[in-house]
């Protein structure tokens, strides 16, 4: 197992060529729309088998969902780097505004892929099974981190969700503009209203 923070050469091969196959398969969307696009048009398109695709993406719907998984092996790996004695919400706001800068370098693959997925349900369903397991991945750092030995428990959970819709606003709102604004930023204030903030917007005026 490598360090954390540290990506071997065969990962990073393989991150080049999920990138490769994802920018052939925006191609042919942008060319022909999603629904008339085939697995079989875009492995031959990338000149590879119909197994090779599936060994990099489960689905057809899975390319227009990023790199979760490598965006959250790398937020797992900032999470753990953080002092253990950091307030839980910091060390997830702090390994988060980091993922933004990988986000940032792919911000027109992110845009293409949001124009693409907002008309079809089958693709932002696939994103909402992507957010139940990056939310489950929180619950289980916020667990580790409070030494709850009996895993994830009412705490670790709802704070968990409170982070995924921070995020999942922070980022809308970043695509919303084409990747305009700051990421980092746009998760800074999204974490703000998760701590005092949230009190603050919550009260009752007078």
């Amino acid at each position: 197992m490598s360090e954390p923070g540290k990506v071997s050469l065969r990962e990073r091969k393989k991150q080049q060529v999920r990138r490769r196959f994802q920018r052939i398969a925006l191609e042919l969307f942008d060319e022909r729309g999603f629904e008339h696009v085939t697995v079989d048009d875009i492995a031959e398109r990338a000149e590879i088998s119909r197994s090779t695709f599936f060994r990099y993406f489960p689905t057809k719907e899975d390319v227009l969902i990023g790199r979760a998984d490598e965006h959250l092996e790398e937020l797992r790996d900032a999470f753990v780097a953080r002092a253990p004695d950091e307030p839980v919400l910091r060390s997830l706001r702090h390994s988060l505004e980091a993922l933004a800068a990988s986000y940032e370098a792919e911000r027109s693959d992110f845009v293409a892929m949001r124009r693409i997925a907002q008309d079809h349900p089958s693709i932002l369903a696939r994103g909402l099974e992507h957010q139940a397991v990056w939310e489950e991945t929180f619950a289980e750092l916020l667990a580790d981190r409070l030494q709850d030995t009996t895993g994830p428990g009412l705490h670790s959970r709802v704070v968990a969700g409170a982070v995924m819709a921070a995020i999942r606003v922070a980022i809308d709102e970043w695509l919303a503009e084409d990747g305009s604004r700051d990421l980092q930023a746009l998760i800074g204030e999204a974490f703000e209203v998760l701590g005092d903030g949230l009190f603050r917007a919550l009260r009752e005026p007078g």
